[in-house]
C-alpha cells in the first residue's frame, strides 16, 4: 500500500487485488473504506494521555459494532448468476437428453446423469460455504477488537491506581538520586520496596551510614495529602532497621508535618519529611549530606554517645527553616532581577541617536506584584489569576 504522487492511496497486495476483483462491489468497497478511516482515526490520537484512552475506546466500539455488524450483515447477491445458470443447465439438459434418447442402451441412465450434471445445486452450496466463512472470519475480528478494547480499558484503569502512581514515582525519583549520587563518590541506589519494612529505597556509600527513603506520589491528581498512618510506619521501619530515613512526599503535603522537618528518633536516628518534592534531587542531596554529619555527632567514633537534647532539635529546626525560607527569599529576588532585565531595553538609546526621542515626561505603566513569587501584571484581573495558579 502507498500514496502516489497525486495523493491517492494504491495497493499492490496481489491477493486483495484478486479478491476485489471478483468478489467487490460497491457496497463492499464502501465498507473497507469506513474500517480503514476508523483505524486511523484512532491511530491518530496519543496513547500516553488518559483522555485519549477513552477516544480510542470509541473509535473501537465504533469498528467492533456498527461497521462489523453490516459487514456480517451483508449476503451477496447471487441471484442474477445463479438465474443465467440455471437456464444454461437447463438448455444443456435438454440437447444432452435429445441426444441420448437416440441411444437405447443407455436411456434408462438419463435420470442418474441429469442428476449428476446439475451443477446449480453444487455452485449453491459452494457460495453458502463462502458466506459462512467470510460470517466466521468476521466474528474472528470481532473477538479480537474486543479483546483490545478490554486491555485497553483495563490498562486505563491501571493508569489511576495507587499502585501504578507509587511505582511511577519510585522510578522517577531513583532516577534522580542516581543522577545526582555518582558511583565513583562511592554512592549505590538499591530499589528495596520487594523487602517488607525496607521503604522504598535505600542509599548506601562506603563508610557512611545507610539512608532509607520512602516515595509517596499521594495528591497528583486529588491533593490529598499523605496520612499519619504512612508516617508512622515509616518511623516504625526505621526503629527496626536501625536506619536514618528521609519521607519524601512529591506532590503533596504530610499529615502533622511542614514543608521541611527534621526528628530524633529513639534510636539516635534521624528521620527527615520534604513536602511537596517535585523530583527535587538537589534538595535530597543536601539533606543526605546534613545527615552525613550528624550522625557523626551522635554515633560516629569521637561522639562518645553524644545525645542531641530536644531543645537543640529544636534550634536545629529553626535554623533549617529559616534557612529554607532564606532561599525561597532568594529565588523570588532572582526572579525579579531576571525579570528588571528582561524589561532592559536600548529603545531610547536608539531614539536618542536618530533624533526621534521626546522631551516630554512618560507616565509610568501601573503594575500591579505578587507578594508571593514577586511577578508583575498589567492589571488586577490579571493578578488574581495568577494568584490562583501561584497558591496550587
Amino acid at each position: 500500500m502507498r500514496v502516489d504522487s497525486h495523493g491517492r492511496l494504491v495497493i499492490d497486495d496481489a491477493y486483495v487485488c484478486q479478491f476485489m476483483s471478483r468478489h467487490g462491489n460497491e457496497s463492499f468497497f464502501a465498507t473497507c473504506e469506513s474500517i480503514l478511516k476508523s483505524i486511523c482515526l484512532a491511530c491518530e490520537h496519543n496513547l500516553t494521555q488518559d483522555s485519549q484512552n477513552e477516544i480510542l475506546t470509541q473509535r473501537l466500539n465504533v469498528f467492533k459494532g456498527e461497521l462489523l455488524d453490516s459487514i456480517s450483515n451483508r449476503k451477496v447477491d447471487t441471484s442474477d448468476i445463479m438465474s443465467t445458470i440455471k437456464t444454461m443447465n437447463e438448455h444443456n439438459i435438454l440437447n444432452i437428453t435429445s441426444k441420448l434418447d437416440q441411444l437405447p442402451h443407455i436411456s434408462g441412465k438419463i435420470d442418474d446423469l441429469k442428476n449428476k450434471i446439475d451443477v446449480t445445486k453444487v455452485i449453491e452450496t459452494s457460495v453458502t460455504r463462502n458466506n459462512d466463512s467470510l460470517v466466521q472470519t468476521l466474528n474472528t475480528i470481532k473477538n479480537s477488537q474486543d479483546q483490545m478494547a478490554n486491555k485497553i480499558e483495563t490498562f486505563t484503569t491501571t493508569r489511576t491506581t495507587t499502585r501504578y502512581k507509587g511505582e511511577e514515582g519510585e522510578k522517577g525519583l531513583i532516577n534522580i538520586l542516581e543522577s545526582k549520587l555518582h558511583v565513583r563518590d562511592g554512592y549505590t541506589i538499591q530499589d528495596v520496596k520487594s523487602i517488607a519494612h525496607s521503604c522504598d529505597i535505600v542509599i548506601k556509600r562506603d563508610g557512611y551510614p545507610d539512608v532509607r527513603v520512602e516515595s509517596k506520589a499521594h495528591g497528583k491528581e486529588t491533593g490529598e495529602n499523605v496520612r499519619v498512618a504512612e508516617v508512622k510506619k515509616f518511623e516504625s521501619d526505621l526503629l527496626a532497621l536501625n536506619n536514618h530515613g528521609i519521607f519524601v512526599s512529591l506532590y503533596s503535603g504530610i499529615c502533622g508535618k511542614g514543608a521541611f522537618e527534621i526528628e530524633l528518633l529513639p534510636n539516635n536516628k534521624f528521620a527527615v519529611y520534604l513536602a511537596n518534592n517535585n523530583y527535587d534531587g538537589d534538595t535530597i542531596t543536601e539533606v543526605l549530606r546534613l545527615i552525613y554529619k550528624l550522625d557523626r555527632f551522635t554515633s560516629g567514633p569521637d561522639s562518645d554517645n553524644i545525645t542531641i537534647s530536644t531543645d537543640s532539635m529544636m534550634r536545629i529546626k529553626a535554623y533549617l527553616t529559616d534557612f529554607n525560607r532564606k532561599i525561597d527569599d532568594l529565588k523570588t529576588s532572582l526572579k525579579n532581577s531576571i525579570r528588571i532585565l528582561n524589561e532592559i531595553t536600548l529603545d531610547l538609546v536608539e531614539k536618542a541617536l536618530t533624533g526621534h526621542i521626546s522631551d516630554e515626561p512618560q507616565t509610568p505603566a501601573i503594575s500591579y506584584a505578587c507578594a508571593v513569587c514577586g511577578q508583575t501584571c498589567t492589571s488586577k484581573a490579571g493578578l488574581t489569576l495568577h494568584k490562583k495558579r501561584c497558591q496550587q
